[in-house]
C-alpha cells in the first residue's frame, strides 16, 4: 500500500508543479503576445486612416479612439513587462531588442502629432522598439 501513496504523493507535486508554471510563465507570456498582436493591430489601422499626403495637418481629435487604444496597449505591455513577465523571458526581449518600456513614451505622444508625416514616423519607431513582424504598406 505504500506505494499508492507515494503515487499520489508524486501526482500531488506534479500538478502543483504544473499549476506553478502556468500560473507564472505561460498565463504572463500569452497575455505579452496577445496585448503586442492588439497594439501592432492597432497601429496598422491607425496607419492605414492617415491622409496620404505627410504634410498634411490632422484635425484636433481626429483618431481618438484609436490613439486611447493604442496607448492602452503599450501601458499593459509596459505594465506586464514590469511586474508578470518571468525574468528569462526578459532576457528573450532584450535578446531580441525588443522594449515595451521605451515603447511607451511614443504611444503617449502619438495623438500630439501636428501632422500625417510626424504620425508616420512615430508609428515606425513604435515598431522598431517593438520589433513587429508585419511591415507597414
Amino acid at each position: 500500500m505504500d506505494s499508492i501513496y507515494w503515487a499520489a504523493f508524486f501526482s500531488f507535486i506534479a500538478g502543483a508543479f504544473g499549476y506553478f508554471i502556468t500560473r507564472f510563465w505561460v498565463i504572463p507570456i500569452g497575455r505579452y503576445r496577445v496585448n503586442k498582436r492588439r497594439l501592432e493591430k492597432a497601429l496598422l489601422q491607425y496607419r492605414s486612416e492617415l491622409p496620404a499626403q505627410d504634410n498634411t495637418r490632422l484635425k484636433t481629435g481626429w483618431g481618438k479612439a484609436l490613439c486611447e487604444t493604442i496607448r492602452r496597449h503599450s501601458m499593459a505591455l509596459a505594465d506586464l513587462y514590469n511586474g508578470e513577465i518571468p525574468y528569462w523571458y526578459r532576457l528573450v526581449l532584450l535578446s531580441r531588442q525588443e522594449d515595451p518600456l521605451k515603447a511607451c513614451d511614443p504611444a503617449m505622444r502619438l495623438d500630439k502629432s501636428a501632422d500625417a508625416g510626424q504620425a508616420r514616423r512615430t508609428i515606425d519607431v513604435l515598431r522598431t522598439l517593438l520589433r513587429l513582424k508585419t511591415r507597414p504598406e
